[in-house]
């Protein structure tokens, strides 16, 4: 058997044990095939995939370079490294050449390589937070091949990011559909994957049970997913198990300290508990992590109620400078505010306004917290109207309820009590969220037995 024979067969058996969800027995064969020939580019790709499959992304990422040393204008070699860059977190303008290089490649023919080229661009386009680019080609992706989990998940998660959940839960469980067998190393990967987006979903519409359920289910599929955790931990959160939530998210951070999404939710679990430690670990997620434009956005709209709540009047000032910071850079924040300046705070009365940004999709906010917010936006931005029409409004005459434990309770009450008495302000009926992004933000309310109109009228989003 002639050499160029035997090393054929030999990428075919490793090929066949990758398959088989054996990574690292067809890892050992790349690499004795890489000592005889350093330079054979279906070995480095296999070594990259089996790396991958083993969560190595560090290795991966390594052997995809080398093989793009090898092939420096290789369609497959480039995606592969882009791909590899978005599982490592990084940014899409560290991904972008790559992807360039592969997108300039004769994609005929190729439905795979034209399937991952819209993968990779949708996930590109997420990471920049344009919404309507991911959508529009996770979409394609989902025409060129419906039976692909890839596609079904990034097009779960833009749902998910322009607030479309019933769409977004549909995707995902498509996605997992398509998984195949969960034993093999990529299937169990996009098997997680899209089960803690789910659990994402069912948090956002506070499901609760089921977050927690699915976060669960992708925990024990891939114990290092932090998305999973960290899902999991705000489930917990909601659930009234601020001390579960805050060591899950310890742990998150202990094994990544530059985890923007973990160190973003535990800073706001502290600040809710009105612990002061919730400043300094907010200041970290600005100075000590990678974060997307809007999460940055939320962290300095969190930061700066923080700062205002401490004793120190020196903060004062600098929570001004950090909202306004923070409004520069959290789109939907943007939209309600122009709304607000608009005449809606003024002329609807500020009940109206703190309604509409306790509505932001991506900012969780109290009523409590939205009004400060509100507070602060107006004095930051000079408008002594909304302050004045803010600082005017006496508290509305109220009547309680009992009624199942409410969402501004929960972790509050002990021993067995399952109601309270909340009382509910007498407001009337908001309209409807405005349009976040170019579409409609779905409502969520709480389950709490009061009646559906009631809940509008106080629970625009149901949010704590």
């Amino acid at each position: 058997m002639g050499t160029s024979t035997a090393v054929a067969v030999q990428l075919q058996e490793a090929k066949r044990q990758r398959e088989c969800g054996s990574p690292d027995a067809a890892l050992g064969v790349y690499r004795g095939l890489l000592r005889l020939d350093s330079r054979n580019a279906d070995a480095l790709l296999g070594v990259a995939d089996c790396q991958s499959d083993l969560g190595n992304i560090d290795a991966a990422l390594e052997a995809g370079k080398q093989l793009i040393g090898v092939r420096p204008d290789d369609a497959e070699a480039n995606l592969l490294v882009t791909e590899l860059l978005f599982r490592a977190g990084m940014d899409a303008d560290m991904a972008e050449p790559y992807l360039k290089r592969s997108l300039a490649c004769d994609q005929r023919g190729n439905r795979s390589l034209q399937h991952r080229l819209l993968c990779a661009t949708a996930e590109a386009a997420l990471a920049r937070e344009d919404h309507t680019k991911a959508l529009a080609h996770a979409s394609e992706a989902v025409r060129v091949d419906a039976s692909a989990p890839r596609g079904l998940i990034l097009l779960g998660t833009a749902r998910l990011r322009i607030a479309e959940y019933q769409p977004a839960l549909r995707a995902l469980a498509a996605a997992v559909e398509a998984c195949g067998p969960a034993s093999v190393g990529d299937s169990r990967r996009l098997r997680a994957q899209a089960c803690a987006l789910t659990a994402q979903v069912h948090e956002r519409m506070r499901q609760y049970p089921q977050a927690l359920s699915q976060a669960q289910a992708a925990i024990d599929l891939e114990p290092q997913l932090w998305l999973a955790r960290v899902v999991h931990a705000m489930a917990l959160h909601q659930s009234g198990r601020s001390t579960d939530a805050e060591k899950e998210l310890d742990g998150v951070l202990q094994r990544d300290p530059q985890n923007a999404m973990a160190r973003m939710q535990l800073g706001y679990m502290q600040l809710c508990n009105n612990d002061p430690k919730a400043a300094k670990t907010l200041e970290g997620v600005l100075t000590h992590t990678r974060a997307a434009r809007s999460s940055l956005g939320s962290a300095k709209v969190y930061l700066a109620l923080a700062l205002e709540s401490l004793p120190d009047m020196g903060t004062y000032q600098r929570a001004d400078r950090v909202v306004k910071e923070g409004l520069s850079l959290h789109r939907n924040l943007q939209h309600v505010w122009r709304e607000i300046e608009g005449g809606l705070a003024t002329q609807q009365g500020p009940l109206a306004a703190i309604q509409r940004l306790r509505g932001i999709c991506d900012l969780d906010l109290n009523s409590a917290q939205a009004r400060q917010l509100l507070g602060m936006l107006a004095r930051a931005m000079g408008r002594a109207d909304i302050t004045r029409a803010l600082s005017s409004v006496t508290p509305p005459s109220s009547e309680t309820i009992e009624h199942p434990l409410c969402h501004r309770h929960v972790g509050q009450l002990e021993g067995d009590q399952k109601t309270c008495n909340h009382k509910l302000p007498q407001v009337s009926q908001p309209q409807r969220e405005p349009l976040l992004e170019g579409r409609a933000h779905p409502h969520r309310y709480k389950e709490c037995g009061l009646p559906r109109k009631r809940l509008e009228a106080w629970h625009p989003r149901g949010r704590r």
